[in-house]
């Protein structure tokens, strides 16, 4: 009797190149994803890129995660951080026209935060799997330029 395989109800909601240029992985010409990500750089809006976000940030996330324990991609700093991180140096990091950096603000002058895994810590947004595999130098503090 033939056997009947059941599908994952769940559906992968993006493309691949998605995944790459959310995570930042270079891609080079020759790459079949590469005319896709393109598209996400330069042609996309902000709205799109965060429609996609929605979508699929939880895998974009978990591919990040994988490889950086303690972070968070850039895209998941713009839409879904829910504060900045926490100077430290006693100094206000804002301006008219700041620049965002992985939570941090850039103001053009070297500014010291908490890192990425204090941040994620202290909001209790880090996993305890991911805790694990962190040393006590992912909590030093960051010096943004």
């Amino acid at each position: 009797m033939p056997r009947k395989f059941r599908q994952s109800k769940r559906r992968q909601a993006t493309s691949d190149a998605w995944l790459a240029w959310a995570i930042g992985e270079h891609i080079e010409q020759s790459d079949p994803r590469w005319a896709e990500c393109i598209i996400f750089e330069y042609i996309f809006t902000d709205d799109d890129i965060e429609a996609l976000w929605r979508a699929d940030g939880e895998r974009v996330v978990a591919a990040w995660v994988a490889d950086y324990p303690g972070t968070r991609p850039e895209l998941w700093w713009r839409f879904d951080a829910s504060e900045d991180r926490r100077t430290l140096d006693g100094r206000e990091a804002s301006c008219t026209f700041p620049r965002k950096r992985n939570g941090a603000v850039a103001v053009g002058v070297p500014a010291t935060y908490e890192s990425q895994a204090a941040y994620l810590d202290r909001l209790g947004l880090l996993p305890s799997g991911e805790r694990k595999r962190l040393s006590p130098a992912d909590y030093e503090p960051e010096v943004v330029r």
